[in-house]
C-alpha cells in the first residue's frame, strides 16, 4: 500500500510542487512561493493530513477554514501561523483566492511552544517576514545552498517574531471548557466515548458539559468524539498497512463491521475506497 499519498512531509509536497515552486534542500527544508501555483488540489477539503515537521505559514490572500488537532481555526490574509511537529491537520473549505506562503522545519525551535501559534504582524514587521521568506526561497535554490544559513535564516525570522509577546497568540478557543473538554478528547477519545467521563474530568455534570459543548462550537460532544475517531481511522488508513480488522481493534470498535458502517456514514464511502483514493 503506499503510505505517502497524504503525507505533508517535506518530500512529498516538494514533488508534488516541482522544482520552479519549492525549495527543498538535503531533506532538510522546503519552502513554496504559493500553494496556488501548483494547485490547492493538493490540499483537499474534508482531507486528513499529518504534519510530521514543524510548519511556520504566511497567509497571503482569502480564507480557509481548517481543524488544527481538533480545533477550529480560519486561516485569513494577514496571519502567519506557528504550527509544531506531530499536527493532525484538516482543511474543511478554502476559498478560491486563498493562498499562503509555507516552509517547514525539521527540528522544532527549542524557544517555540508546542502548540499552535498565531502572529499577528504590524505592517513592518510582515514586510519583513516577506523579506527572510524571499532569502529562504533564495539560499534554498542556490547551486550549492547552505542548510545552515537557512537555519540561521530561520531563527532570526522566529527571534523576531518573538520580540514582542504581544504578537503571540495560542490558538485557543474563547470558552476555557470547551478548549479543556478538546485536549481530552485528543488524549482518550479512542477508548472514552461517553458524556460522563469528560463531564467528571471537567467537574461539572454531564447535562452542563453538553450544553457548554453545544454552545461553544454548535456541535454535541458525541459529534466532537466521532470527528476525533473518523480523523485517526483516516491517518491509519492512508499512512499504515494495518487491515480493516486491526484498525477496528485499535479504535475500540466491537468488530470490523462495526467499524465500517460508522467510517461509511461519516465519510460517505468505504475504508477499502478512501485508502485507494
Amino acid at each position: 500500500m503506499r503510505q505517502n499519498i497524504e503525507k505533508l512531509t517535506l518530500k512529498t509536497i516538494g514533488n508534488n510542487a516541482g522544482p520552479k515552486n519549492a525549495g527543498y534542500a538535503d531533506g532538510q527544508f522546503f519552502m513554496t512561493m504559493s500553494f496556488r501555483r501548483f494547485g490547492m488540489g493538493f490540499l483537499r477539503k474534508g482531507q486528513t493530513y499529518r504534519v510530521d515537521e514543524g510548519r511556520l505559514m504566511r497567509i497571503l490572500s482569502g480564507k480557509a477554514t481548517c481543524f488544527i488537532n481538533l480545533q477550529p481555526c480560519t486561516l485569513q490574509s494577514g496571519m502567519l501561523l506557528f504550527i509544531p511537529p506531530s499536527t493532525i491537520f484538516e482543511i474543511e473549505d478554502y476559498g478560491e483566492d486563498f493562498d499562503l506562503q509555507a516552509f517547514s522545519l525539521v527540528e522544532q525551535p527549542g524557544e517555540m511552544p508546542g502548540c499552535c501559534v498565531e502572529f499577528r504582524l504590524p505592517d513592518g514587521t510582515w514586510q519583513l517576514a516577506n523579506d527572510y521568506f524571499r532569502l529562504l526561497w533564495d539560499e534554498a535554490n542556490q547551486p550549492e545552498h547552505s542548510p545552515l544559513s537557512m537555519r540561521h535564516l530561520q531563527a532570526a525570522l522566529l527571534a523576531r517574531l518573538q520580540l514582542s509577546s504581544d504578537n503571540m497568540h495560542t490558538l485557543r478557543h474563547k470558552d476555557a471548557r470547551f478548549q479543556q473538554f478538546l485536549t481530552l478528547v485528543n488524549e482518550h477519545g479512542l477508548r472514552e466515548h461517553a458524556i460522563a467521563f469528560y463531564a467528571g474530568k471537567l467537574c461539572v455534570t454531564p447535562n452542563h458539559l453538553g450544553f457548554i459543548i453545544k454552545q461553544a462550537s454548535g456541535l454535541t460532544v458525541a459529534q466532537w468524539i466521532n470527528r476525533h475517531i473518523m480523523q485517526q481511522a483516516k491517518i491509519r488508513l492512508k499512512y499504515t498497512s494495518l487491515t480493516v480488522e486491526e484498525i477496528a481493534g485499535q479504535l475500540d470498535f466491537s468488530n470490523s463491521s462495526a467499524f465500517v458502517k460508522f467510517f461509511k456514514k461519516g465519510a460517505g464511502m468505504t475504508p477499502g475506497k478512501y485508502r485507494r483514493l
